[in-house]
C-alpha cells in the first residue's frame, strides 16, 4: 500500500510550499489545485485497496487466477479444425 501513502506525501508537500509567500504567489494556481488532486487521489486508492482486499475475502474464485490449458489438448492436431460427420454429406 505504497502509492496512498506517497500521494498523502506529495499532497502535503504541494500544500506546504503553497502555503509559503513565493510558494503562493507564484504557485498559486497551480499548487493548491495539485494538492487537492493528490488528496483525492490518495483517499480513492486508500478506499479502493480496502474495497478489493474485502471482494478478495468474500469472492476467493475470483482472486485466484484462471487455469491455463494443459499443454496435450493445446497440441493435439486436432484442436481448431472443424470436422465433418459422413452422414452430413
Amino acid at each position: 500500500m505504497k502509492t496512498p501513502k506517497i500521494f498523502f506525501a506529495l499532497a502535503i508537500a504541494c500544500f506546504a510550499v503553497a502555503l509559503t509567500d513565493d510558494g503562493g504567489a507564484i504557485y498559486y494556481g497551480i499548487l493548491r489545485p495539485l494538492t487537492a488532486v493528490l488528496f483525492a487521489l490518495a483517499l480513492i486508492t486508500t478506499f479502493l485497496a480496502k474495497e478489493a482486499a474485502l471482494f478478495d475475502e468474500e469472492n476467493p474464485e475470483h482472486a485466484a487466477p484462471s487455469p491455463q490449458p494443459s499443454s496435450s489438448r493445446a497440441n493435439s492436431p486436432t484442436t481448431g479444425r472443424l470436422t465433418s460427420s459422413p452422414a452430413s454429406h
